[in-house]
C-alpha cells in the first residue's frame, strides 16, 4: 500500500537522464545542421535574390551594369555593384556592402507586395 520512496527517486532519475540525452541529441542535430548548411539557401537562390535586391535598390532610374556578390556566412551577403542612369549618365556605386540575407528576402517581399498593390490600383 505504501510507495517505496527509493523506487520513486530511481524512476525520476531515469526520466531526467532520458530527457537529458534527448536534449543533447536534439542540440547536436541543430548544431550540425547549421554548421553544414542544411537549412541554408542554395547558391542559385542567393545569386538570384541578390540581383533582385540590387535592382530594387537602384530603382527605375538606374540600370544595373555590373555586380558581384560573395556569400560570407549563412546569414550575410557582401555585394558590390554599379548602376548607371541612362538619362543623366550618373553612376551609383556600392562596394563591399555586407547585408543580412534576411534583409534581401524582406526587401524582395515588400517590393512584390508593392507591385501587387499598384497593379490592383491600376485595375480599378
Amino acid at each position: 500500500m505504501f510507495i517505496n520512496s527509493d523506487d520513486v527517486v530511481a524512476k525520476l532519475l531515469n526520466v531526467q537522464i532520458a530527457l537529458a540525452i534527448i536534449g543533447m541529441v536534439a542540440l547536436t542535430v541543430m548544431l550540425f545542421s547549421s554548421v553544414f548548411g542544411v537549412f541554408n539557401p542554395s547558391d542559385e537562390e542567393v545569386k538570384n535574390s541578390t540581383k533582385n535586391y540590387i535592382e530594387i535598390q537602384l530603382g527605375k532610374e538606374y540600370q544595373l551594369k555590373s555586380w558581384e556578390y560573395e556569400y560570407i556566412t549563412p546569414n550575410d551577403v557582401e555585394i558590390s555593384y554599379i548602376g548607371v542612369s541612362e538619362k543623366s549618365g550618373k553612376r551609383k556605386e556600392v562596394f563591399e556592402k555586407v547585408i543580412p540575407f534576411e534583409e534581401v528576402k524582406e526587401v524582395i517581399s515588400k517590393d512584390s507586395t508593392k507591385k501587387r498593390l499598384e497593379a490592383s490600383i491600376e485595375n480599378n
